[in-house]
């Protein structure tokens, strides 16, 4: 469930982060849009780093069972809806 989080919370900060217009190529039209597609990016591989750390103790693997019952339906919900 957490790797399953992860992934998907990076999925939307992703399409989150991407400009507003049909094609990536018009990143460079505004300074706004540029910035926010690198600290986009920046946060995703934040993001991607954090996938490959694991849990320490089982508590905390617990807790992302838990975590990730609750969040998955959620933000799938959230990936619909940008979409």
């Amino acid at each position: 469930m957490r790797a399953v989080f992860i992934l998907v919370l990076a999925i939307v900060c992703l399409r989150v982060s991407l400009p507003q217009s049909e094609s990536i190529w018009t990143v460079y039209d505004t300074p706004g849009d540029l910035i926010r597609l690198l600290l986009g990016l920046a946060a995703c591989g934040w993001i991607a780093a954090q996938l490959f750390s694991m849990p320490k103790d089982m508590e905390a693997h617990r807790i992302w069972l838990y975590l990730g019952l609750a969040a998955v339906p959620f933000i799938l919900i959230c990936i619909v809806g940008i979409w």
